[in-house]
């Protein structure tokens, strides 16, 4: 058994153009036949509603799996992002028949602004009144516009009687049977399943187009389960559904999510394309990817001898995952996924996981999907009491990827680095309107990406694909970066900010796995390029470190150096280093995070952030 499987135990569109085309350049539009007509009136059902998203961002986050009428919208304005979402669930919406527990998406329209960007997702999961048993209550028994299920839809969208949402999903993880079909029904039956989820589309869509006309839908997706049970489940679906004719072409987005394998998204969106592609109606209906993250324990957990240890020792006390699992002998790749992992572990996690929120969104907009959504703000705190001793833990898979602190009784306490990272993640890709990968260079293990905002500036993205874990500790590389601009700027999401010149149309720059933002510098002001030129050039790798590591002035050569702890102690001080790099055996210093500082020639002190693992 995989860690992974543990964890889950505990485009026709151009054809009616074309023919529209044709009738239009027909002299007198005379000459469009019978043929044409007929084929446009069968398949246009399906073309309608195809709209682009209406706003520029193609960033945005989701809450969490539960939204209890917490504070959200403050924190979206703070990161200055238009797309975020919540998750209504039928089984904590409908306490009894016919009675709603509204307080909750009242809170959220309360934060809403007038014509919002706002998403909620609706989940017909865990009601047991109206659900069948047999599927653990997550496929309703009654899928007509006339039973419960419909009701539950029309009830949460008629809150909204500002119309402030706009966009409203069903089921959004339909493939994974735990979601729809449950994780006890021995013989998922794909092509049941399947054709129930038709209907739920269609309930849900006409729920929606009678309550708020104006709201757009998005057709709860997939997971990336490119396994013959989801391709049937999948192919079902959409021939249901193109069988039938629809008020707005049964959809006009649809949802696939992207975890796991961070390398594996341009090939499980070509599969997930090639088979919508077999359905023209969806072919070329805009894709949304309303869940994206990592670092995942699956990703890193692969070591089969060290699962099967785990799996054993967790199933006997999953209070284990509580501490930091350091008397077990296991990597710091299994042991950052902990709840009590030490400070500077936990620090590496994040460091992951900023370079994750680059990368996933770069590779999923380079390969079709229009808008990309992070998950989460919030995840959850549960207790578990083991011999009667209660500890708390969150989700395994996703617990630590949130952006806010919570305690024990899932009360916001503040947002974390991860937030942090985030933000300044988004200040770099907001705008972003284009985004294109030179697929050239990947035979060097190269990522290379030039994106083009909405205010038509361009800047492009680099990185070398490593380990995710320990590519980090090998020395730089070399890029050669072939460009016009004559001073180039180097940003990352750590605080790296370079200036670099050009020679011969050529900038040589220094790269690793954290991606860097290359941009133009050449029309800043004297004073703004003095002012940048004084930005650190100090770099510090490996960086966590367990041993040594090479401190580097990329100015003017090291006299001083320093080391403090976090808070502000001097550790240690060397004078005299005059050199441009200087190594340093670490086995002297506690686990933690330290501040180096160094003094060159000029005078000028530089500060980088150490972390000893």
């Amino acid at each position: 058994m995989s860690f992974m499987d543990f964890i889950l135990k505990i485009n026709i569109n151009t054809i009616a153009k074309k023919i529209y085309d044709s009738w239009l350049s027909s002299e007198g539009h005379t000459k469009i036949t019978v043929y044409q007509i007929m084929i446009f009136l069968i398949f246009s059902f399906c073309f309608i509603g195809s709209t682009p998203a209406q706003n520029s961002s193609r960033i945005g986050l989701g809450f969490g799996a539960k939204y209890t009428g917490e504070d959200f919208i403050t924190h979206i304005n703070d990161l200055n992002i238009d797309h975020y979402f919540i998750n209504i669930k039928w089984g904590l919406y409908e306490l009894s028949p016919g009675d709603y527990d509204t307080s909750y998406i009242d809170a959220f329209l309360n934060q809403l602004p007038a014509n919002s960007e706002a998403l909620i997702r609706i989940s017909p999961r865990g009601n047991t009144f109206y659900n069948d048993s047999l599927t653990e209550y997550t496929v309703p028994l009654d899928l007509s516009d006339t039973g419960a299920y419909y009701d539950f839809v029309s009830a949460v969208i008629s809150r909204d009687s500002t119309f402030k949402v706009k966009y409203y999903e069903c089921e959004w993880e339909y493939n994974f049977t735990k979601h729809w079909g449950g994780r006890i029904n021995p013989n998922p039956d794909p092509i049941d399943l399947g054709n129930k989820y038709a209907d739920l589309v269609r309930t849900t869509e006409t729920a929606i187009k009678n309550n708020n006309p104006n709201a757009l839908f998005v057709f709860g997706g997939t997971t990336r389960s490119t396994t013959a049970y989801t391709d049937t489940l999948l192919r079902t679906t959409l021939t249901n559904l193109c069988a039938t004719d629809s008020l707005n072409g049964h959809c006009d987005f649809y949802d696939q999510h992207l975890y796991r394998d961070l390398y594996g998204i341009p090939n499980d969106l070509s599969w997930f394309n090639d088979i919508r592609n077999d359905f023209p109606a969806f072919a070329n209906k805009p894709v949304f990817c309303t869940e994206h993250a990592g670092p995942l324990p699956s990703e890193f957990m692969t070591n089969l001898a060290f699962n099967d240890t785990l799996i054993n020792l967790l199933t006997n006390n999953i209070c284990l995952l509580a501490g930091d699992l350091d008397t077990l002998g296991l990597p710091g790749h299994y042991r950052m996924f902990a709840f009590g992992a030490e400070p500077s572990l936990n620090a590496k996690r994040d460091s992951i996981q900023a370079n994750n929120y680059v990368q996933r969104t770069l590779l999923g907009l380079a390969n079709g999907v229009e808008r990309m959504y992070t998950w989460a703000f919030e995840t959850q705190w549960f207790s578990q009491t083991i011999l009667g001793n209660t500890c708390y833990i969150k989700d395994n898979t996703f617990g630590k990827l949130a952006l806010s602190n919570t305690d024990y009784n899932n009360d916001f306490i503040s947002t974390n680095d991860n937030y942090n990272y985030f933000k300044t993640f988004a200040d770099f890709f907001r705008d972003t309107k284009t985004v294109i990968q030179d697929t050239s260079l990947l035979n060097q293990d190269i990522y290379f990406f030039e994106i083009t905002t909405f205010q038509q500036d361009t800047f492009y993205v680099v990185w070398e694909k490593r380990d995710q874990y320990y590519g980090v500790y090998s020395p730089l590389i070399n890029f050669s970066f072939n460009t016009n601009w004559n001073c180039i700027k180097t940003q990352n999401i750590f605080g790296r900010d370079e200036i670099l010149n050009s020679l011969n149309g050529i900038a040589d720059v220094e790269i690793n796995d954290i991606p860097l933002v290359l941009s133009s510098c050449d029309n800043l002001s004297a004073n703004e390029n003095s002012s940048a030129n004084k930005v650190i050039n100090l770099a510090l790798f490996p960086n966590p470190s367990s041993s040594i590591i090479t401190i580097r002035s990329k100015g003017a050569k090291i006299i001083d150096l320093e080391i403090f702890s976090i808070s502000g102690k001097l550790i240690n001080k060397l004078d005299g280093v005059h050199s441009h790099s200087y190594t340093l055996h670490t086995a002297s210093l506690e686990k933690g995070v330290y501040i180096v500082r160094i003094v060159d020639v000029s005078g000028k002190q530089q500060s980088g952030k150490l972390i000893i693992e």
